[in-house]
């Protein structure tokens, strides 16, 4: 990997398309990355989602195991482990968990556009 690009006998580019040729997540609907940026909503959020979803506080979010909602579950622990990259497997913020309520009811994400947006991000910082 160079200059943004995987390199296979030549340069090719790190875009939302071969992200959604390698992966086969969805390239439509709103970017995720809008709502888990909204650290302002986070409190109030938890707040209203503790008592509904049955939440338990860890040290830096809250324990997947502790969500009753078998969906809901599920939905989180695939975001964790397969899409998003800075989260702990066993605990995660109660906007993460908002996302996954949200993906249980049938809104679409652009999870491509996220996923490219963090490779670049992340290649940028290095």
């Amino acid at each position: 990997m160079h200059d943004g690009s995987l390199w296979l006998e030549e340069s090719i580019p790190i875009t939302e398309m071969l992200i959604h040729r390698i992966t086969r997540l969805p390239h439509s609907g709103e970017n995720p990355a809008m709502s888990l940026r909204r650290k302002d909503r986070e409190h109030a959020l938890a707040e209203a989602m503790k008592e509904k979803f049955k939440l338990v506080k860890k040290s830096i979010g809250y324990a997947i195991t502790s969500i009753y909602h078998p969906a809901v579950k599920v939905v989180t622990q695939i975001l964790v482990r397969k899409v998003m990259r800075k989260c702990h497997a066993d605990e995660v913020s109660a906007i993460l968990i908002a996302l996954a309520i949200q993906c249980t009811k049938g809104v679409q994400f652009n999870w491509v556009r996220y996923l490219c947006g963090e490779f670049l991000m992340n290649y940028r910082e290095v």
